[in-house]
């Protein structure tokens, strides 16, 4: 999962820095942003132009992505970008991109969340400069990094410049050598499948188009809250669905868990972060807040499924390992 993180622009020419909000504060320009971006979509308009020529990929090149405008770039933060342009040049970083925490062996894009207010603070950068300032957006030389950041700004581009998820991949598909990798999910060995940029700009499209981001932009501090591995580590998928990680009571048989367990809400530590576990009871409250009627169990019983009835909540059983993928026969059942 990711946590929101604040997008940094530095101004080069000045030496000065500028670091934008990624508090809650802007919620109503965000959901103003996904709003706009469905009247588009509904009624039609113009689209920008991106830069779509093929380039030679190297770990210092700079890429248009609105030519004359936004480029993007990986690079040390030691190097200042320079173009062959006159006027103001803006560089951007962001720490979203680097706060990817795994499961296993798997590596994914942004939350919803980060992405809208990504996209909302590039989108105020930009308006609030004279139209002849240009941008750079500096990513890291690590694979993963550069490939969220691309992400975010394909995501801007199919957000706030109204076009195609296409047209939002195209100036980083005219890279070549690809630079960029792929999606896997959390299970362990060999990856045989792989989710690309473009996959997640068209589902992102796909749920905008649907309706169903909209309600997460009115309300990115209780999207944000709850997504939080401290308050039951949750996020709503979509009208129908909430995911969540599957409680632990350590008074309900043996768990897997490092340390004893005192009750719910424990912290247990591990090296690359703090892994948080929670009895059900933490659950019922806001299930029964959000209209949750149904729990479905997919991983090994380390709970009592009667908290969730007695509250009247129906719990069913589709319990497949951990890490792995369900059966046929689950996945038709589900």
């Amino acid at each position: 999962s990711f946590r929101s993180a604040k997008l940094r622009v530095s101004f080069a020419d000045a030496n000065q820095h500028q670091s934008l909000s990624g508090k809650s504060e802007g919620t109503n320009k965000v959901a103003s942003l996904v709003a706009r971006f469905q009247a588009c979509n509904s009624n039609g308009g113009a689209t920008p132009k991106v830069a779509s020529e093929k380039q030679l990929w190297n770990l210092d090149g700079i890429y248009p992505i609105i030519p004359g405008r936004l480029h993007f770039m990986c690079t040390p933060a030691c190097r200042t970008p320079t173009l062959l342009s006159h006027g103001p040049l803006v560089t951007i970083t962001s720490e979203l991109p680097k706060q990817y925490f795994s499961f296993c062996q798997d590596f994914g894009p942004n939350n919803l969340a980060g992405v809208l207010r990504f996209c909302d603070d590039l989108s105020s950068s930009l308006a609030s400069s004279p139209p002849h300032t240009q941008f750079v957006f500096r990513a890291s030389w690590d694979p993963r990094i550069r490939t969220n950041a691309a992400f975010l700004i394909a995501s801007y581009l199919l957000l706030d410049q109204k076009i195609t998820p296409e047209d939002a991949i195209a100036p980083f598909a005219a890279i070549h050598p690809y630079p960029f990798r792929g999606f896997r999910d959390a299970t362990h060995g060999p990856v045989t499948f792989e989710l690309s940029i473009l996959d997640c700009l068209r589902g992102l499209a796909r749920g905008m188009s649907c309706g169903w981001l909209l309600p997460i932009a009115d309300d990115l501090a209780d999207y944000e809250y709850w997504d939080h591995p401290a308050h039951g580590d949750m996020h709503r998928i979509c009208p129908k669905l909430i995911a969540f990680k599957g409680p632990v009571d350590p008074a309900y048989g043996e768990t897997n868990l490092k340390d004893a367990l005192a009750g719910p809400g424990i912290a247990t530590s591990s090296q690359d972060s703090e892994a948080f576990c929670f009895g059900p009871e933490l659950y019922v409250r806001p299930f029964v807040q959000k209209g949750v009627t149904a729990v479905v169990r997919l991983s090994k019983a380390e709970y009592d499924a009667a908290v969730f009835t007695r509250n009247g909540i129906r719990h069913y059983e589709l319990v497949f390992e951990d890490c792995s993928v369900p059966s046929v026969e689950q996945l038709e059942a589900f």
